[in-house]
């Protein structure tokens, strides 16, 4: 018998207290799915080129979700896109994006990895989708 139920881990991602509700869309066609989840946005350097203090890696966004509320023809190798509601904000100079169900902006991005932890969540590895000019 598991620990926890479904219920119990949608707690944890619930769009009223620290989560959002994004559009999972199945590069196969079949209909999007809305997934309760929290979004991390990429970590940027935050030393300029040429500090001596140690700088910190971009990190690709990630979501965290229950891996039950993923489509059944969910795939990280397929072109799967995820968009997430929220703002661009420009943070000293570089772009970033804060998820609120509120939001005036959609970011969009391609599902790169689901890595199902053992719990019943699982982390989305995202990259983001460049809109065309």
């Amino acid at each position: 018998m598991p620990v926890e139920t479904a219920a119990d881990r949608a707690v944890f991602v619930d769009a009223d207290e620290f989560g959002v509700t994004a559009s999972y869309a199945p590069a196969g066609g079949s209909t999007t799915t809305d997934v309760a989840g929290i979004f991390a946005s990429p970590q940027l350097d935050l030393f300029a080129e040429g500090s001596e203090a140690p700088g910190m890696e971009a990190n690709a966004a990630t979501f965290l979700c229950p891996f039950a509320s993923l489509p059944t023809d969910a795939h990280d190798s397929e072109g799967d896109i995820l968009e997430v509601p929220g703002t661009w904000q420009d943070m000293k100079g570089a772009r970033s994006f804060v998820p609120d169900n509120d939001g005036a902006d959609v970011a969009r991005f391609v599902v790169r990895r689901i890595d199902p932890d053992g719990t019943g969540f699982a982390t989305l590895t995202l990259s983001e989708v460049e809109e065309d000019a």
